[in-house]
Order: structure tokens, then C-alpha cells, then sequence
């Protein structure tokens, strides 16, 4: 009788060694993915030994849906973590405020406004210097305007509105206003009517 040589079956204790030779011949495989599986417990607020399903989160993270440590968004929370006038920017596991621009940290550690004027009384030049939330802003008295470049107040000229005085009034521009003159002799200027009217002089009648 012809016997046919055939292969015999191969046992778990040979699949076992052929898994371990291929990873002594590729030791770089092995390297690459304990890297990517420290990695992943790392950034999930686990520990490299630690289990992320059954670990507890550190602080700063919570538990999502594929059992992972998520970082919270401290800033996103309903209740505002930084106060009033400051600014949320969100870090892993934690937070940081920083003040809005016009505000610094006071003796309370909460953002207080800057008082520009009070830094710098030439700030606004000729102007007055008008500190306000988080700003300030220049001023002139009525009857002037800012230049802004060379922070000097300038005289109006109201007299360039050609109504501003009525029809029987000339307009006279002085420093910081002006002046309606009426036309007609010995008349007098209604500011409210813009009119002019000859003033009524009582008669003292002698007995």
C-alpha cells in the first residue's frame, strides 16, 4: 500500500510560538503600539497602568460614553467660573480667567476696572479725560469739537448753518458759540421763534 506524507495539525503551543517569532522579528510593531495605548490613557486623565474603564477620572475630567476620561469645559458651564469683565479659556483637565482689555487683577482677585485718566492726566491733551467701563473717551466743552490726532479742541463755527438764526437775523460766530443780530434797527432776537421784534418801551405818563 502507498502511504501519501500529508501535514499534521497544528497545536495552540505552535500557533503561540509563531505569534512570538513574529514579534521578535518586529519588535518596531510591538514599540508603536504600547506607545499609542500610553498615549491614549495619558490624554484621558488615566495613569499608564490604569484600566480606563474602571479607573477613576482625575480631576478636571469625566467619564463619556466609551467609558474614557473626557476633559470638562469648565468654560461652557452655565455658571461663569471667571466672574464678571474676565475671559474663560479652557485647558486640559483645567481653566484660566484673564481679564477683558480695561481691566487687571485687584486686591480681591477679581478683574477691576482701569482708571486711564488717573494713569496718564495728558492723555487727552486740551481735552477732559472721562474714564469709563473698560475705556475713556476725550471730551471738549460745548461749543467745541476734538481733533483726535492732535487732541486739541476747536473752535464750532454754528454759523455755517445758514438757518440757524432765522431769515431776519445775521449769525456771528465767537469763541465757543455765537451770536444772532437782527437785521432791523433797535429789534431784538427771539432765540425760540427765531425772529426779531421791536421791544415795546412803557410810557410814564405824568399826572
Amino acid at each position: 500500500m502507498q502511504r501519501t506524507a500529508g501535514r499534521q495539525p497544528r497545536g495552540a503551543a505552535d500557533r503561540q510560538g509563531d505569534e512570538m517569532n513574529a514579534r521578535t522579528r518586529n519588535p518596531g510593531l510591538l514599540l508603536a503600539v504600547s506607545l499609542i495605548v500610553t498615549a491614549a490613557l495619558v490624554g484621558s486623565g488615566c495613569g499608564e497602568d490604569d484600566d480606563p474603564q474602571t479607573v477613576e477620572c482625575d480631576d478636571g475630567f469625566e467619564r463619556g460614553p466609551s467609558g474614557q476620561c473626557l476633559d470638562i469645559d469648565e468654560c461652557a458651564q452655565a455658571t461663569p467660573v471667571c466672574g464678571p469683565n474676565a475671559r474663560c479659556i479652557n485647558t486640559q483637565g483645567s481653566y484660566r480667567c484673564t481679564c477683558l482689555p480695561g481691566y487687571a487683577i485687584g486686591a480681591s482677585f477679581d478683574c477691576e476696572d482701569i482708571d486711564e485718566c488717573a494713569e496718564d492726566e495728558e492723555r487727552c491733551g486740551e481735552a477732559s479725560c472721562v474714564n469709563t467701563p473698560g475705556s475713556y473717551t476725550c471730551a471738549c466743552d460745548e461749543g467745541f469739537e476734538l481733533d483726535p490726532e492732535a487732541l486739541t479742541c476747536d473752535d464750532v463755527d454754528e454759523c455755517a448753518d445758514e438757518d440757524i438764526c432765522g431769515e431776519e437775523a445775521t449769525c456771528e460766530n465767537v469763541e465757543g458759540g455765537y451770536e444772532c443780530v437782527c437785521i432791523g434797527e433797535g429789534q431784538e432776537f427771539d432765540p425760540e421763534e427765531l425772529t426779531c421784534f421791536t421791544p415795546i418801551i412803557p410810557v410814564r405818563v405824568v399826572p
